[in-house]
């Protein structure tokens, strides 16, 4: 209790010094965007409603147990819709352990709000639309695997709508007095993965507007930088075009291709039924899913004109490299994929960064990427996490602000495991993000040498 409490005093010390960093530093967020997060709000309405669910003789457990659950995330989803913290921890046990759980929770939701209402992209409105997978009672416990499906509407884009960026979730609850309550909620989306309980999440809200300016600062230095360097200039010439030029020997890329190999292939719900059964599901040495590179590769495969039929996947046809070419292999079948000198180039974010990083560096044949700028990030360029072994393809990106640069809301992707299709970059993470922008910088073709 007392670690709450230490917490809800430094968010109320640090909110004049928040809001005055906001407004004092170039962030173009006007007041009425600024989230309400250093008070708590007692949903009394949700609570009644939850409580009248709960002492209803004629509903079933399982349905009791959906109200809880279900009443936790429209309260989380209303506090980012209101801008205000609603106070969920009614729905926790009253266990010390469990009601840290919760503070964690209220404090994620806390950090969203900052994040969002520092971009502008705060949303408007939400459509709950759960998934549950299998709820499992044993006498007073309960275990639950479910999908909080969640359409939104943002602020700053109101004519269409995006999906909340929940993944699976794994709850356990306990029946006290005749009521269902949450002991634990387990889930590995980007916000839980990089935000972990321990987090000091006041100081982390309070230091958002510098690091904003931090960014921005050394973004616009490496910009400068990328400018300068001829291999990589005309991305600032004309950036909506993938390719400026086409020296001899390259492949060329189509990004449309690209895009849309990554969004047939991929989607926000949780587990593999949407992946290409053409190639394998990469697992890592415990036998975890582990298919985010696998799917990069293959949207980058495709964009260099691979071709998805069995036959040329099986024979490893270019734009895929095969053990027998005298470059560092890069293939993957339905049963296996190709490996150069113990790297799995195709399936290893660690041996997929090394092989395309070291093409571009040693002008070496095949695939090639390198470290670029955020605002002149294209489609067909892809995320590399810096904290965690994650990748993302890049899907789409709308300049909306028509300024002919990328924006860290401007910027949408597709990925596996941890699933996304179509998502908004600034959903998923906290600003700015532990992540590299790896520029797509050609794939020279091995048959040209």
């Amino acid at each position: 209790m007392g670690d709450a409490m230490s917490f809800k005093k430094a968010l109320k010390a640090s909110a004049f010094l928040l809001l005055f960093l906001v407004f004092n530093m170039g962030c173009h967020v006007s007041k009425a965007q600024v989230p309400d997060i250093f008070s708590e709000y007692f949903p009394r309405v949700e609570a009644e409603n939850w409580m009248r669910a709960q002492s209803d003789a004629s509903l079933p457990e399982e349905s009791k147990i959906k109200a809880t659950v279900d009443t936790y995330f429209k309260l989380k989803c209303a506090s980012l819709v209101d801008k205000k913290a609603y106070d969920f921890s009614f729905l926790f046990d009253s266990g010390e352990e469990a009601q840290k759980n919760a503070q964690y929770e209220k404090n994620l939701i806390r950090l969203m709000m900052a994040n969002w209402g520092l971009l502008g992209t705060g949303i408007v409105s939400y459509e709950y639309m759960p998934k549950y997978y299998k709820i499992t009672i044993r006498k007073h416990r309960a275990d639950v695997s479910m999908w909080p499906s969640t359409n939104i509407i943002h602020a700053d884009t109101p004519e269409r709508m995006d999906s909340m960026p929940w993944t699976l979730n794994f709850l356990s609850l306990f029946q006290r007095d005749g009521c269902w309550y949450v002991f634990t909620d387990t889930t590995d989306d980007e916000w839980h993965l990089l935000n972990p309980p321990n987090t000091d999440f006041a100081n982390k809200i309070l230091s958002l507007p510098e690091e904003f300016r931090l960014f921005q600062k050394n973004d616009k230095a490496l910009a400068e930088k990328l400018k300068a360097d001829p291999r990589t200039s005309w991305r600032f010439e004309d950036k909506r075009t993938q390719s400026a030029f086409l020296p001899l020997g390259y492949r060329r890329f189509d990004k449309y291709l690209c895009s849309y190999y990554a969004n047939i292939w991929s989607s926000n719900e949780p587990g593999a039924g949407s992946y290409n059964p053409l190639f394998i599901v990469a697992r890592d040495l415990s036998g975890n899913e582990a298919d985010c590179q696998n799917f990069v590769s293959q949207c980058l495969w495709y964009g260099y004109g691979g071709i998805n039929e069995s036959g040329p996947i099986e024979n490893h046809d270019l734009p895929m490299i095969d053990d027998n070419v005298p470059a560092r292999t890069w293939w993957c079948n339905s049963s296996g994929t190709g490996t150069y000198l113990n790297n799995y180039c195709w399936t290893s974010v660690a041996s997929f960064h090394w092989m395309a990083t070291k093409n571009y560096s040693e002008n070496t044949v095949g695939l090639r990427t390198t470290r670029g700028t955020i605002s002149a990030t294209l489609v067909g360029d892809y995320i590399k996490f810096r904290t965690i072994s994650h990748v993302y393809i890049i899907s789409r990106i709308v300049d909306y602000n028509m300024n002919n640069m990328t924006d860290f809301n401007e910027i949408y992707i597709c990925s596996h495991t941890t699933n996304h299709r179509d998502r908004r970059l600034s959903d998923l993470l906290s600003y700015p993000p532990p992540i590299y922008y790896m520029w797509n910088m050609g794939f020279l073709d091995p048959e040209s040498q």
